[in-house]
Order: C-alpha cells, then structure tokens, then sequence
C-alpha cells in the first residue's frame, strides 16, 4: 500500500512538472546524409544547449521533432516544417509561438553566436 501511495505521488508530481513548463522549442529534423547531418547536429546542439544555459528546465523545454516520423505529421503541417525549422511555442496555447527560422538560417550563416542567442532568448521570452 505504501508503494502505491508512493508511485502515485510521483506520477503526480512528475506531471505537475510538465505542466509547470511554459513554453517549448521546437527544432525539427529531417533524416539527412552524413556531412549535412553533422551540421545539422551541430546547430541543434548550439539551440539546446542555448536553452538549457538560459531557462530552467521547469520554464522551458527543448524538443527535437523527427520529420519523418508519423506521430509528428499534425505537428509539422501545422508549422509547415522543413529540416532546421526552430519555433518557440507557448505551452497551452497552441495558437501563440512564433517561428525564428530566418534567424537560424542568419546564425548559419555569419556564426554570431551572441546575437542568435539574444534573438532566441527574447522570443522564448515573448512567449513565456
């Protein structure tokens, strides 16, 4: 009975947790050759890790989301997904997120970190 009470208490408060997060990135990925896929790795690193130093886990999450994948098909015809597409999404309100897609291609191509980064940081704040 104990264990009961106890695995209950953690379901609930696991769950809890994901409701607490405000707001997702979303970084969709599409199943590419060896030398694009690097770098492909590569620029989701730099996001997630961009995320992760700035927000805390409990506010904002980082989701990869397979292109190719069936159960992410609503998901990607409704953000009209391509391979790097990134959009911050506000959690419980689909309808509110807004898609930094030109901002990554513009980080790929001039590599400034620090602006990409401002950039990110302020439309996952306008979405929080």
């Amino acid at each position: 009975m104990k264990k009961l009470i106890l695995i209950s208490a953690i379901a609930l408060m696991s769950g809890m947790a994901v409701m607490a997060q405000k707001a997702e990135v979303l970084y969709f990925k599409a199943q590419l050759g060896c030398c694009v896929a690097r770098a492909c790795d590569m620029l989701q690193n730099d996001i997630k890790t961009m995320v992760e130093s700035n927000f805390d886990a409990s506010e904002v999450v980082f989701k990869e989301v397979r292109l190719a994948d069936p159960s992410n098909a609503e998901l990607v015809q409704k953000f009209n997904a391509r391979s790097q597409t990134v959009v911050v999404v506000r959690n419980g309100d689909s309808e509110k997120f807004k898609d930094i897609s030109t901002e990554v291609r513009n980080y790929l191509r001039f590599r400034d970190r620090e602006e990409f980064e401002s950039t990110l940081v302020a439309s996952v704040n306008e979405n929080l």
